[in-house]
């Protein structure tokens, strides 16, 4: 295997870290941290690398969540980057219920600001990407045909991970978060049927360097960090999980995956 043909830069975000990965000719960036990140995405870009904004030719959101979505939207008003995102992410906070998760998500991240104590700054960001770039699983990014998206349900429906073969690079995104130097499931596990899935399905590929936007850079990683984590997905019981599950449950389009999901199985395995 020859060397790769780009740099991953790891920036250190208000509540999660961001991936930049830097080709002698464009630059790729893999989700866009906080609304207030931007500033720190084009200072890096400008001022570290020396390059222009312009070389941004892709930023890829690989959910809806404030610390994902929120640096995007503005980085695409100033500098007209395009967006890619999977085609269905705008169903996220679609309608009522997805407004109410819309404001939720963000005061659950005020809440992760305060664990983390960092500094009081804008979260608040639109709730719908309009994405230029719809992907699909299995979808090449566009402009950087050398990586794919997968979809990885679970934490969102529409979650997606970002994987570059040749190098081995994958780019998971929330489908896991370091908690005190342990990987352990995010909050939440929206649909867990599919969570098991998707960590089943990562688990199979062959994975060099791990990127985890809360948990860094892991270079080797075994396949048992996947399978591992589908054994946490049953321990989460409790009183205070359930609750934490009732706030993260107002997207309509999580009723309609479990409908969907009920629909398929035999009949005497349905709830």
């Amino acid at each position: 295997m020859g060397p790769s043909p780009f740099i991953v830069h790891e920036l250190t975000g208000h509540i999660q870290s961001i991936f930049l990965v830097e080709y002698p000719d464009r630059i790729l960036v893999l989700d866009g941290g906080c609304h207030c990140d931007a500033v720190l995405i084009t200072r890096f870009v400008t001022r570290t690398l020396r390059r222009s904004m312009d070389d941004v030719r892709l930023a890829v959101v690989t959910h809806m969540h404030p610390d994902h979505a929120g640096g995007i939207m503005l980085l695409r008003r100033r500098h007209h980057i395009p967006v890619a995102s999977h085609a269905a992410a705008d169903s996220w906070y679609a309608g009522v219920g997805g407004a109410i998760q819309h404001v939720l998500d963000i005061v659950m991240a005020w809440f992760v600001v305060i664990r983390v104590k960092s500094s009081f700054r804008r979260l608040w960001y639109r709730r719908r990407l309009a994405p230029d770039h719809p992907l699909e699983d299995g979808s090449a990014l566009p402009g950087f045909p050398d990586w794919r998206a997968i979809a990885v349900p679970g934490h969102t429906t529409h979650d997606i991970a970002l994987y570059h073969e040749s190098t081995g690079v994958l780019y998971v995104a929330d489908l896991m978060v370091q908690v005190k130097s342990t990987l352990t499931m995010p909050i939440p596990v929206s649909i867990p049927e599919l969570m098991e899935r998707s960590l089943v399905r990562l688990a199979a590929l062959p994975v060099r360097t791990l990127l985890v936007a809360h948990g860094g850079r892991i270079e080797h990683p075994s396949p048992k960090i996947f399978t591992d984590l589908v054994d946490h997905i049953a321990a989460r019981t409790g009183i205070r999980y359930a609750l934490l599950m009732l706030l993260c449950g107002f997207p309509a389009e999580i009723r309609r995956t479990k409908r969907a999901l009920a629909a398929r199985r035999p009949p005497g395995e349905r709830a």
